[in-house]
């Protein structure tokens, strides 16, 4: 951030040093969603396509955006796209789960779960930490179950030992949302602080904000909590509305009139309008088309 020549110098050292290294090229299409540029991203991901076409993260993170953006029809391809190149691995089953969420089919978001949190072992590392995602969901319907997930993956926020750090801060306020469903007040109230604690060494963006704001309102500070949204509102725009409607810790501030009306805002922002019109420029120009193997694997005979 604020820092884009030494950034745009990096990378073309990095890519004159590995040009066949896929992850030179998904890095900076990473970055240019989270800036809202979709049409920079999709070029990088073709890009990444080239060197490493087999790899389903590519379609997978373009798929989840698209989703957010609430283009699912475009993001439908891209869906297909990783659960061809990867069936059964994490990223297909990531980027099918985010679409059935956002579809409401909550049948096949369970199945979906239950799958990936079955066959866990395989995760990377990076993936594990994610895994609070998937219960954070879990939990609403079935708690117990969740609850024995989170021994299996977090057994050091159950044991507090050694308790919540920077890399699993995140799954403990999805745990601590958890305990205040079986009316546990106090385990909650620790690790909502011990999780505030490594959030305030962030930098405030958009992502510690966030977090910021799910702990104080499950701390029940529902004003700080609007307030934290109220103050990331041009990032959320870029990123998307619909993670609000949907997370399950935000359900207290549903019904507040500066929940509604930031959602309202947000809704209407003209970024999110310029992106999916550029998206349907995109698909237009055949510049969404997805890969030519998954495409002859659909087709018929």
């Amino acid at each position: 951030l604020g820092r884009e020549e030494e950034w745009k110098a990096r990378l073309a050292e990095g890519i004159e040093q590995f040009p066949d290294n896929s992850n030179v090229y998904w890095a900076p299409g990473w970055i240019a969603l989270r800036n809202g540029q979709l049409d920079e991203a999709v070029r990088w991901f073709r890009e990444t396509a080239k060197h490493d076409p087999e790899n389903p993260l590519w379609p997978t993170i373009v798929a989840i955006y698209l989703i957010q953006l609430g283009a699912d029809r475009e993001a439908e391809p891209w869906v297909d796209l990783a659960d061809f190149l990867g069936p059964g691995s994490y990223q297909a089953l990531r980027a099918r789960f985010r679409m059935d969420r956002f579809r409401q089919k909550p049948e096949a978001m369970r199945e979906s779960a239950l799958r990936l949190l079955g066959g866990a072992f395989r995760l990377t590392y990076q993936e594990y930490l994610e895994l609070y995602e998937w219960l954070r969901w879990l939990q609403l319907s079935e708690p117990d179950l969740a609850l024995a997930y989170y021994e299996r993956f977090y057994p050091q926020l159950l044991r507090q030992i050694p308790g919540v750090n920077a890399f699993n801060y995140a799954a403990a306020i999805g745990l601590a949302h958890l305990q205040l469903q079986r009316g546990g007040r106090d385990a909650a109230d620790r690790l909502l602080e011990a999780a505030l604690a490594e959030v305030e060494k962030m930098p405030r963006l958009s992502l510690s904000a966030d977090a910021r704001a799910m702990i104080y309102t499950l701390q029940g500070d529902h004003e700080r909590a609007l307030e934290e949204l109220r103050s990331i509102i041009d990032q959320i725009s870029t990123l998307s509305w619909r993670h609000l409607e949907w997370e399950p810790v935000y359900e207290p501030l549903r019904s507040h009139p500066k929940f509604r009306e930031l959602i309202a805002e947000l809704k209407a922002d003209k970024t999110l309008t310029l992106q999916l019109e550029r998206l349907r420029e995109m698909e237009e120009a055949g510049e969404l088309a997805v890969h030519p193997a998954a495409e002859a694997a659909r087709a018929p005979g």
